[in-house]
């Protein structure tokens, strides 16, 4: 009985990220090997490869400063909401009589 020991897989991704290179924009390309993947742009012969490792320790890192930003953002978008607003807080508020309409007009 036999078997296979490596599967020789490859696939290619043609990602929609687009990087300039010499002056011209051109598509991410990457290669998916059983232990590693390779990251290139279309027509470029430069090829960087990186282990799955590294790619799930990059992307793990990411994730937490992405999470951090939005906590800083979203806190400081809950100060703006509870701050006064300036225009509302300087104008002097206008008195009623009781004898204007809904709208502020003398009938």
């Amino acid at each position: 009985m036999s078997y296979l020991v490596d599967r020789k897989t490859e696939l290619k991704y043609k990602t929609a990220t687009v990087v300039m290179e010499s002056g011209k924009p051109k598509p991410v390309v990457i290669e998916s090997r059983p232990k590693y993947a390779v990251v290139g742009l279309v027509g470029s012969r430069k090829k960087f490869p990186i282990s799955w490792e590294q790619v799930y320790s990059l992307a793990e890192r990411n994730y937490a400063e992405n999470i951090r930003l939005e906590q800083a953002a979203t806190k400081q978008v809950k100060k703006e909401i509870r701050k006064p607003r300036e225009s509302q807080r300087d104008s002097p508020r206008k008195q009623t009589t009781g004898t204007e309409g809904a709208r502020g007009l003398r009938k």
